[in-house]
């Protein structure tokens, strides 16, 4: 055998050598890279199922927290229904009340009518015997004077119904004077009326002066402030011309007069 022969026999069996060292190492870096494979997907699946129990117990107190949120939704719903009927029997109590409360004046003020009628100073009945005829202003013309308001007014939360009612109109000074003249040429007796600011009034300070005056002398005077009223009964016998007069006062405190300001004389009449 040559020494070529021996030489390439030599130089396979070191190739054979090297192939056969190089296989283990290439399976030994596999089986390491898939190792760590299984060891990151072993920790993958590890997070998943901690984020799986995490989301499951989030999902319970979740729910757990939109039924305490329903239950007191119908709770608050329940409430407000009560209170819905609870209003709504208020509010029919109420108006039933209102209504019991005019129906009551209205017959106060057929009563207070009636006893108008069958009372007077002299002892409620004229010189032959029969029941004194009440006229009321606001069913009469006047002679001369502010034009009156006539029908039902409030005064201190009493309802007049045959009322009338005089505003001080505008006028910015000291005191500001207003009348209505009617006349007295029928055998009138008396005079009657409650005298009052009418409850319109805004200003709580307003005060007028009221004067009966007959033929240019004061029968009577009478000074009142909001809120305040007053009867008079006096006598008009013999009298020509009756001259109900007011007087505006201006308040302190006020800058000037208010157009809404007025002098009622409630249920004024005169008696035959």
């Amino acid at each position: 055998m040559s020494q070529q022969s021996r030489d390439s026999r030599a130089e396979e069996k070191s190739g054979d050598r090297r192939t056969s060292d190089a296989r283990p190492a290439a399976e030994n870096a596999t089986e390491l890279r898939t190792k760590k494979i299984i060891a990151i997907l072993g920790a993958c699946t590890a997070v998943l199922g901690l984020l799986t129990a995490v989301l499951g117990v989030v999902n319970v107190r979740v729910n757990q927290q939109k039924d305490q949120a329903e239950g007191q939704v119908e709770s608050l719903s329940g409430e407000v229904s009560s209170l819905s009927e609870q209003t709504a029997k208020l509010k029919t109590e109420r108006d039933t009340l209102v209504l019991d409360i005019d129906g009551l004046r209205k017959e106060r003020d057929t009563l207070r009518q009636e006893l108008d009628e069958a009372t007077s100073g002299d002892g409620g009945s004229s010189s032959d015997g029969t029941p004194p005829k009440l006229i009321y202003l606001a069913d009469e013309q006047m002679l001369r004077g502010s034009t009156p308001e006539r029908g039902a007014a409030n005064v201190g939360g009493e309802t007049y119904v045959h009322s009338i009612s005089i505003a001080q109109g505008y006028g910015r000074s000291e005191a500001k004077e207003v009348y209505v003249e009617y006349d007295l040429r029928s055998p009138y007796t008396k005079f009657t009326a409650t005298l009052g600011l009418s409850d319109k009034n805004r200003n709580a300070n307003r005060v007028v002066k009221f004067e009966v005056i007959v033929d240019q002398e004061v029968i009577r005077e009478v000074t009142l402030a909001a809120g305040k009223s007053e009867r008079v009964d006096v006598s008009v016998a013999d009298g020509q011309r009756l001259r109900l007069q007011m007087t505006f006062f201006r308040p302190a405190d006020a800058s000037g007069y208010d157009d809404n300001d007025t002098a009622v004389w409630g249920d004024a009449a005169l008696r035959i």
